[in-house]
């Protein structure tokens, strides 16, 4: 919410906020046809235009640990614009972790690295051969 506070304050647009877990049941998938999902989903996040991925937390996200998380970051920075925010809490942590263990950075950076689908995890395990 203070990242859209802050966005209309700077460009004077409305900020709108979509969430895919109110408007598809990842648990019923089985029920779409996969090519008009992936068509939905891409189409959907073109005419957005900016996803902002809430990685929390900031030291183990849960996003690049989840298929369906890492396939729309994946259509996002393909397809639109990605920004990260971390919750005031985890930005706070953060700056702790700069400060006092500045060696984690590092093992965060390795983390994104090593993001992969094929280790991600899935309810439903066909929904890693999107």
């Amino acid at each position: 919410i203070q990242y859209g506070e802050e966005h209309e304050r700077t460009t004077g647009r409305p900020f709108y906020i979509w969430m895919d877990m109110f408007n598809l049941n990842q648990f019923a998938t089985e029920s779409f046809d996969p090519n008009w999902l992936q068509e939905t989903f891409t189409n959907v996040i073109k005419d957005i235009g900016l996803t902002i991925s809430i990685m929390t937390p900031f030291d183990n996200p849960a996003a690049i640990n989840r298929v369906w998380c890492l396939w729309e970051l994946y259509l996002s920075i393909r397809y639109a614009k990605l920004h990260v925010a971390l919750p005031p809490d985890q930005s706070e942590r953060l700056d702790d972790v700069l400060l006092t263990e500045p060696y984690l950075l590092t093992t965060m950076l390795e983390q994104f690295d090593n993001i992969s689908a094929r280790n991600a995890d899935a309810f439903d395990p066909k929904d890693k051969d999107m």
